[in-house]
């Protein structure tokens, strides 16, 4: 009888604990991994906006989200360390080490996607044979001959030059791959910018932000942009992230993929100027300030970034629509998300920025946020740009690299499975496409930005 009465009561207390913990969350086998990409977002900014509830899906994101300040390294190069985001290995490893390099010729060339000695992960994929969909990645022209759809860094700039300069179209289809793919998205965005006459103003009406050029002239009483270099191109980057947009939705609704990546450089290029949209005596405070050349206090900066979190709001809070409908599709599929930077921004004695820091200044924080079954809710875990790979890999059920410099990120997950190892190696090498257009407008774009 005490027997069958403690049996009883051991079910009846398995069946409490069963129902008060809910559902139990299925850790798939071999999921779907997405790997959202935001330059320059940092959460020094976004915290502030999230607290005033104007980023109310970056909140929710967070709460169900292992997370955390993403260290990066020093130089604090997109080119350089997005590639080590989509390699797990550093720059040495890698071979990209800086925006440019001098040729056999003597001539300043950007590095291309030929340089890379490692492969990244999409090429990881594709060893298994499982389709990739990678779109505007940083040093991704020319496009790996992957299974699946590369969309290189170089396919937006192509567009501007044909769309504002009536450039040839043949001249850039080596931009996409598969090719066929080119001509399928140029025939998309030409029915809307040409067939539909969508100009600037159109384009931001869709990307919900102000009109800045009107801002600047209207704030400081111009009659051109020229002061600020990034403003008298802005038409183009608006275009470009628009185009960035259309091929994000074009692709999430389109054909099979078990890895999807995309990038967005908005955030970074518009806080490289977000600043002349202060107070204009705050601003020139903080700019007699960094003329002295002393080091920026915590508290200056912190003040400084919660003035200047309004004005880069609109910028993020449309991205919250690219971030949901990922969210969507990867909660049906049980699916894991990554959401990313490659780095922050800080205020110091040289401005605020991310490269050409004083040397006692350590590189700014990127965000991570890592969603999906079995992720630890709300917790901050530790972690650096080398981490994500391998952190994919290993949820996607693949072996790291043995040689990878980052680590898979345990402390994220409430489950946990052995690590495998293998060792990859590139297995087709792509041969550098000699464009001089593009070359000329990746170069004209560093230069506008202040890179070079």
């Amino acid at each position: 009888m005490k027997k069958r009465y403690f049996l009883i009561l051991s079910l009846v207390i398995l069946l409490f604990f069963e129902l008060s913990c809910g559902k139990r969350e299925r850790i798939p086998k071999n999921p779907k991994i997405y790997i959202i990409g935001l330059d320059g977002a940092d959460w020094d900014i976004i915290n502030p906006l999230i607290e005033s509830g104007k980023l109310k899906f970056f909140k929710k994101l967070k709460e169900e989200a292992a997370w955390a300040r993403l260290k990066t390294f020093k130089p604090t190069l997109s080119a350089v360390v997005w590639t080590s985001i989509a390699t797990g290995d550093r720059m040495i490893k890698h071979g990209i080490v800086d925006w440019l390099y001098v040729s056999k010729n003597n001539i300043k060339v950007p590095y291309t996607n030929a340089e890379k000695r490692v492969p990244s992960i999409w090429e990881i994929f594709d060893y298994y044979n499982q389709p990739s969909v990678v779109l505007h990645w940083y040093v991704t022209y020319p496009p790996d001959h992957i299974k699946g759809v590369m969309v290189s860094d170089a396919f937006a700039d192509a567009m501007s030059g044909i769309f504002f300069r009536n450039e040839k179209i043949e001249e850039y289809r080596d931009t996409v791959f598969p090719e066929f793919y080119y001509r399928k998205l140029y025939n998309l965005l030409s029915k809307e910018l040409k067939e539909k006459g969508l100009g600037y103003k159109g384009m931001i009406k869709y990307l919900e932000i102000p009109d800045y050029i009107n801002m600047y002239l209207n704030k400081y009483h111009e009659t051109n942009v020229k002061k600020v270099p990034i403003l008298s191109s802005w038409r183009r980057y608006i275009l470009k992230d628009y185009i960035g947009e259309k091929t994000f939705y074009y692709f999430m609704k389109r054909g099979k993929y078990n890895l999807f990546m995309w990038y967005s450089r908005m955030p970074d290029v518009f806080k490289h100027f977000a600043s002349v949209f202060l107070d204009k005596n705050y601003l020139d405070k903080i700019n007699e300030l960094i003329k002295e050349g002393k080091p920026i206090s915590k508290t200056v900066e912190k003040e400084f970034e919660k003035k200047l979190a309004p004005i880069v709001a609109p910028i993020l809070k449309h991205k919250e629509k690219i971030l949901k409908a990922v969210y969507n599709k990867a909660k049906e599929e049980g699916a894991y998300v990554f959401i990313l930077s490659d780095h922050g921004f800080t205020l110091s004695s040289k401005g605020y920025d991310h490269h050409a820091l004083p040397k006692s200044v350590p590189p700014p924080d990127g965000i991570l946020m890592i969603l999906g079954p079995g992720v630890k809710k709300g917790h901050e875990i530790k972690a650096t740009v080398l981490d994500i790979t391998p952190t994919a890999l290993y949820l996607s059920g693949k072996p790291v690299g043995k040689d990878m410099d980052g680590k898979v990120l345990l402390n994220a997950f409430i489950f946990r499975r052995k690590v495998r190892y293998t060792i990859y190696k590139k297995k087709k090498k792509i041969r550098r496409k000699k464009n001089k257009e593009i070359n000329k407008k990746i170069i004209k774009d560093l230069k506008t930005i202040g890179y070079i």
